[in-house]
């Protein structure tokens, strides 16, 4: 670490302050950032999905760790596609990930029948949101760490 990063941990302390706090309260506004787009970005049919889009931070071994997800099993669904219509529908994907898709089509029962289906497009509506803001984490950082600091002063 630089000295100059040194001398204002230093301070802080002094203030009787903890700088993990800003740090935490910066990653929760960066992480409310990607929510919002990712409901954004989110195709509505009941409105389920795109509310049950949700964030957390904690931390966790010495580390302040974030998420921003969904609970609700089809979300991953909605992301990448199903069937083979979902594997070839347009969809940027993070690194290692090969989502694997059924290749042929199937029946399925519903309320009015027995239906055929090839499966769905992809409507991604996660990782679109992180990619559109991943630049952005530290200047959220910084501002929570500043708000922190002014917080000190006071």
């Amino acid at each position: 670490m630089s000295d100059s990063f040194e001398e204002l941990l230093s301070k802080i302390e002094n203030l009787g302050g903890n700088i993990e706090e800003g740090i935490y309260k910066g990653v929760g506004q960066y992480l409310s950032k990607i929510q919002a787009d990712a409901k954004r970005n989110c195709t509505v049919d009941t409105g389920l999905l795109r509310n049950s889009i949700h964030t957390n931070v904690k931390y966790e071994d010495k580390e302040i760790l974030g998420t921003v997800g969904t609970n609700l099993d089809y979300g991953i669904f909605v992301e990448l596609g199903t069937g083979p219509v979902g594997a070839k529908s347009p969809k940027v994907l993070p690194p290692n990930i090969t989502p694997k898709y059924k290749t042929t089509g199937w029946y399925y029962k519903a309320k009015d029948g027995v239906r055929y289906t090839k499966g769905q497009i992809a409507k991604p509506f996660l990782y679109p949101a992180f990619k559109a803001n991943e630049h952005k984490a530290e200047e959220y950082i910084k501002k929570g760490v500043k708000a922190y600091i002014s917080g000190l002063n006071d």
